[in-house]
């Protein structure tokens, strides 16, 4: 079993009124061996589209492994579109 730590940042923008724009960094070493580590990188873009109800959002992560398992790539990217249904809860 490795232990590992987790440095997170997360921040988020609304430039204009229905567009959201979105940004978590998660960087995570092994506690004896930094070096040994998992990182992932979340952006994304969400627009209104019934305000306060609905939303539309796209959403691109980027996962890297610094020492994956045999037959495993390194680097992994998504892209992801959602439909955000807003609650109120």
């Amino acid at each position: 079993m490795t232990w590992r730590g987790t440095l997170r940042l997360n921040a988020t923008a609304r430039p204009i009124e229905g567009i959201e724009l979105g940004l978590d960094l998660i960087y995570a070493p092994a506690l004896v061996d930094p070096l040994d580590f998992h990182a992932v990188a979340d952006a994304w873009l969400q627009l209104s589209l019934v305000p306060g109800r609905f939303s539309l959002r796209l959403r691109v992560t980027d996962e890297f492994d610094s020492r994956p398992l045999a037959g495993v790539v390194s680097n992994d990217v998504s892209v992801l579109p959602a439909l955000v249904v807003h609650t109120g809860l």
